[in-house]
């Protein structure tokens, strides 16, 4: 059955960040987060919802990334982490503080054999999915999400190839924060720092902050008003840890048109 989409038009003619910058992850690995396909009617309030959660899985994330690509340089990063394995990694995967699928990120040759995850084709919801596979090595957990036309919903679940599936938002983010803060002497917390707090301490836990409430479903409704004092205090989070060329990327996907037929909130 084919996808059927809808489009919806914003405040501009403008169009969001292209798919390439486009990220998804989940902690889930047998029912992740779901994409999520925009449609026409929704209110105000929704529409800055996923506008706010647009700015967190792309802008936020890379932002994220470039701090955390300071503090480990890329090429050195397996190395740190195999030095580090026994003292203070290994301890946080048996306090759980780590999952399996992250530790599986962090030591790949470390997995036997790929994740488990529940596979269906249009199940009303995906708690109606009972067939579980084991994907390849190279593959990852989906749940996508759709709605007709008529206002039905289905979903399709099952294995997809991590070239398909984005993994640097809320899951790499999650494993960022863990890494930093164990690893490094840059402290994240979990309460939101005061506004006059603009270190790359307080910026990280601003972000990190956003990602937990907004995308784990505290924040579903935005007044108008609210939505701007989000925007703001997570743009400046941005900007402080990732620099003023993420400033016309903020400014741009508060008004840009978020067009389902062609950028899909959560696709690559």
């Amino acid at each position: 059955m084919p996808k059927e989409t809808n489009s919806v038009g914003y405040h501009s003619e403008e169009h969001c960040l292209s798919s390439r910058d486009q990220y998804q992850g989940t902690d889930a690995k047998v029912v992740p987060k779901p994409q999520i396909e925009i449609l026409t009617g929704i209110s105000l309030e929704d529409k800055n919802y996923l506008r706010t959660v647009h700015l967190l899985r792309t802008v936020a994330s890379r932002a994220f990334r470039v701090k955390f690509d300071e503090e480990f340089n890329p090429s050195m990063l397996q190395a740190v982490l195999y030095q580090n394995r026994l003292k203070k990694i290994e301890p946080l995967m048996k306090k759980r503080v780590l999952t399996n699928h992250q530790w599986h990120l962090l030591y790949p040759d470390s997995a036997a054999g790929g994740h488990l995850c529940l596979q269906c084709d249009h199940v009303t919801i995906p708690q109606d999915c009972f067939r579980v596979v084991r994907c390849g090595t190279h593959e990852d957990c989906f749940v996508d999400k759709f709605r007709t036309h008529e206002g039905y919903e289905y979903f399709s679940l099952g294995c997809r190839d991590i070239d398909e599936t984005p993994i640097l938002s809320l899951l790499m983010m999650s494993l960022m924060v863990c890494l930093i803060r164990n690893l490094t002497c840059i402290q994240i917390v979990d309460y939101l720092p005061r506004h006059s707090e603009q270190d790359d301490s307080s910026n990280l836990t601003r972000l990190w902050y956003y990602q937990r409430k907004i995308m784990h479903g505290d924040a579903d409704i935005f007044l108008d008003r609210t939505f701007d004092v989000i925007w703001d205090d997570i743009c400046q989070a941005i900007i402080g840890i990732g620099g003023v060329r993420f400033a016309e990327k903020c400014s741009r996907l508060k008004v840009c048109s978020l067009e389902s037929n062609e950028k899909k909130l959560s696709k690559n």
